[in-house]
Order: structure tokens, then sequence, then C-alpha cells
């Protein structure tokens, strides 16, 4: 159901491409065991307020900052709660649409395991096993836009993907060059638009 009913998904309001071209979701991570010292916790400087809304605290508490997004998720969201608001991308898609994705933030903070899933995942998925409920928005949406292309009875599909990651200001494959040798260049053409090659 969802619906800002305060169970930590953001609500089902929010939905990517229903009046926006870009929606800002927020998702806030737990705390890491090895960010505790002597048993006690760092404390929690960033907390959702409500499906929108997250509240950053400084070293005091009296100094808080609230800042409101497109949808907000507390450290207890799950993989589908995110998947659920970027879902309508994958739809968009196979009706003939250009979507992305872009997950940003600190090393540390959580991007991977949003977009993919905990460490070693994706190579289970590339071995056969089966998206679960670990699985990130990368392979829901790979296993949601074939799906959808499976069920067009009268249409040919071709889908082209690309993985790319911004690291100290260059972008880099991330399927041709894991381990960022090689920078891509990016050009501007005046029939195509902006290229990476």
């Amino acid at each position: 159901d969802g619906g800002g009913d305060g169970d930590g998904d953001g609500g089902d309001d929010l939905n990517v491409g229903t009046s926006e071209n870009i929606k800002v979701l927020v998702r806030i991570r737990p705390i890491l065991g090895h960010e505790t010292s002597n048993g006690r916790s760092a404390g929690k400087v960033v907390q959702r307020l409500d499906q929108g809304q997250l509240e950053v605290r400084g070293e005091e508490s009296r100094h808080k900052l609230t800042c409101k997004f497109d949808a907000v998720f507390g450290d207890e969201s799950i993989q589908e709660d995110i998947y659920r608001h970027v879902s309508d991308c994958a739809v968009a898609v196979v009706e003939g649409f250009n979507a992305t994705v872009f997950a940003y933030g600190q090393t540390g903070s959580g991007k991977t395991h949003t977009m993919f899933g905990p460490p070693g995942h994706v190579q289970s998925l590339a071995y056969g096993s089966s998206p679960n409920e670990e699985s990130g928005v990368i392979p829901r949406a790979i296993m949601q836009i074939f799906q959808l292309a499976g069920e067009l009875k009268h249409s040919k599909v071709s889908i082209y993907c690309s993985f790319v990651q911004i690291y100290n200001e260059q972008l880099f494959d991330m399927l041709r060059d894991p381990d960022r040798a090689s920078p891509l260049e990016v050009h501007e053409d005046p029939k195509d638009g902006i290229l990476v090659e």
C-alpha cells in the first residue's frame, strides 16, 4: 500500500515521471557497526521526518536543518521501497523514452547497495540466480524491461544501456573499464547532441 503512512517506504504518490522530469529521492542508510566506538553509537545526524522531509542535526541538538525532497527513505527501508519509486522509468524505456536513474553520494553512503544489492549479488545473478528482495534498482529494472518488452506482440525491441561512473570529475565505462584506467571523453555533436566515447 504505502502512501505516506509512516512505514518508511516514502509513499506511493511520488512515482517518477508523473509530473516532473527530475525527482530527487534520498535514502538514509543505517549506522554501520564500525561507525560506533566503545559500544556507543555516534548518533543519528540525519533523520527521516516524513515521506518527503529529513532533518540534519549539528553537533549541538539545537542546530537543525530541515530539507524537502520528492521522497525520503529511512534506514529501515528495503530495496523494494526504492524500486517502487523508480519503476516508472523502466515502463517509459519500453514505451520508447530515455530514462536515467542516477545515484549520488560520498564513498560508503550506500549507492552500490541501492543500485545493485549487497556485495556479490550481481555476480550471483550473472550465474543464474533469480532476483530477490536484496536485488537493487539495476537488476530489478533489467528484469522489468525484458518482461515488458516480451509482452509486446507486434513490436521489435532493441535495448541499449550504458553503465558509467563519474569519479573525480572524470567519466568511466563501468563495463569495459571497471578499474577506471581510461577516462571517457565527452563531445557535443550538432545533430546527435552530447556523446560519450
